[in-house]
């Protein structure tokens, strides 16, 4: 992963007009922990210059919401708490109603994968392993998000993604460290730069929240069957997505949006893989090993060799 001095005089030449004299940023939030029944990673990604007018429409929705000078933490929102305190259903909806529609305009693709935190016990593992031969519920969700990242926006060596994740002191060394390390197995690391950490007051991470709570809290209510908690609110969330999503095109253009949730066969074939994997790779060190050990006994006879013809020739 290569770091980058600055991005201002960096251009992205592309077919899409949208897409010039701009540079990729990809805003990360995550939803969900080992408590819950699902847990569901969020990334926004959409050209640095488009940012900066989604940056301006946030703040002026926000204002118009009735939330000036506040930072949407959707936790907060909808159970009031803390700055939200107080707030009617009818608030609530009222500023959603804003800041949903901003987001299709602006942002190049959508990804949020959600995995089911029993079926990733049953079928993969510890979503928090201890050891180094299995990967964290967490690192499985972000390896999945990113595959699709690459496949969707089609990121190189030139025109790498500049990852964006919340700001969180204690978590953001290890945040760090997985990444780079899972860029550098899947060979990713001249795609992505060094992943940058902001306040959650950054208004695309305000957006990445409101994304990861809401397909959180849909997959969640899928999952049970019903909708235990707030359920007026929770059906206006679904509904807010639905409008945010919008129809299939009729011109056949790809989505915006990628999303979905990790059933029991999807995550029983991940490990199958994992393991063929495993063994394809242990299979491939006892091969390396079984030619150098090849080399140095060819070396060593070759060696003897030239030692009896010096002896033979004294």
């Amino acid at each position: 992963m290569r770091r980058v001095a600055s991005w201002t005089d960096r251009m992205f030449t592309s077919g899409d007009p949208a897409r010039l004299f701009a540079v990729f940023e990809a805003y990360f939030d995550a939803s969900g922990d080992p408590s819950t029944a699902v847990y569901t990673l969020a990334v926004l990604i959409a050209p640095k210059n488009r940012w900066t007018a989604f940056i301006r429409r946030w703040c002026a929705a926000m204002k118009r919401g009735g939330a000036d000078g506040k930072i949407l933490h959707m936790r907060e929102l909808i159970h009031n708490q803390d700055q939200f305190e107080g707030w009617t259903i009818a608030q609530k909806e009222q500023l959603l109603r804003r800041l949903f529609p901003i987001i299709r305009p602006i942002v190049t693709a959508v990804i949020c994968p959600s995995v089911p935190v029993v079926a990733y016990q049953r079928q993969v593992g510890s979503i928090e392993p201890r050891d180094k031969d299995n990967i964290s519920i967490r690192t499985f969700a972000l390896t999945m998000c990113l595959g699709r990242v690459v496949n969707e926006v089609h990121p190189s060596e030139k025109f790498p993604i500049r990852p964006v994740f919340e700001h969180d002191p204690p978590n953001d060394p290890e945040t760090h460290k997985m990444f780079y390390h899972l860029c550098q197995m899947r060979g990713w690391d001249e795609l992505f730069l060094t992943p940058d950490f902001q306040p959650k007051g950054a208004p695309p991470l305000q957006a990445a929240d409101m994304l990861a709570y809401s397909f959180h809290t849909a997959f969640s209510d899928e999952l049970a069957g019903r909708l235990d908690v707030q359920p007026e609110l929770r059906r206006f969330l679904r509904e807010m997505l639905i409008r945010m999503i919008g129809k299939p095109s009729l011109d056949s253009k790809p989505s915006k949006f990628h999303f979905g949730m990790f059933d029991e066969a999807m995550l029983a074939a991940y490990r199958q893989d994992t393991i063929h994997a495993k063994e394809v790779a242990a299979q491939n060190a006892a091969l390396g090993r079984a030619i150098e050990n090849s080399f140095k006994q060819a070396d060593q006879r070759m060696q003897e060799e030239r030692n009896r013809m010096a002896r033979a020739e004294r």
